[in-house]
């Protein structure tokens, strides 16, 4: 290995090649929500993305774009964001709509329908929230 005598004597120098080689998460912190999303915790579908067909996943889900089709998260989350529209039958763990969510959804867990949320299709869950607000129509299964 070959070293640069100029840089161990000139502290300007060798301060800037430490910042070079700092790891990019230790110069800039990444927000929360992409932190998560590159842990495998959640993928996220951005308001300018349109699915069409079959979507199965190991990890939760946010939409803030179209997916058409159907969506499998057995043991996961689905979040319709306030810009989202699924028109999709749902499977998953749990489901909450803020956006808008055309189809039938079996959660194992529950499902919540904000006061922004709108929601056309027939749910079977343990749990259904349905906030002050929030607009449903379809029918509603909670037997175990």
């Amino acid at each position: 290995m070959f070293f640069d005598k100029k840089s161990k004597s000139d502290p300007q120098r060798s301060h800037e090649a430490a910042a070079v080689q700092k790891p990019l998460a230790e110069s800039r912190p990444l927000d929360v929500s992409v932190n998560r999303a590159i842990k495998g915790g959640q993928a996220v579908i951005g308001a300018t993305v349109k699915i069409k067909g079959e979507v199965v996943s190991d990890e939760d889900i946010a939409v803030e774009g179209l997916i058409e089709g159907s969506i499998v998260l057995k043991n996961n989350e689905l979040l319709v964001g306030s810009s989202g529209r699924v028109h999709a039958d749902v499977v998953a763990k749990s489901v909450k709509v803020d956006g808008e969510l055309h189809g039938d959804v079996e959660a194992s867990e529950r499902i919540v329908i904000s006061a922004s949320g709108s929601m056309r299709g027939n749910i079977k869950a343990l749990r259904v929230i349905l906030e002050d607000g929030a607009k449903f129509k379809g029918s509603i299964d909670m037997d175990e």
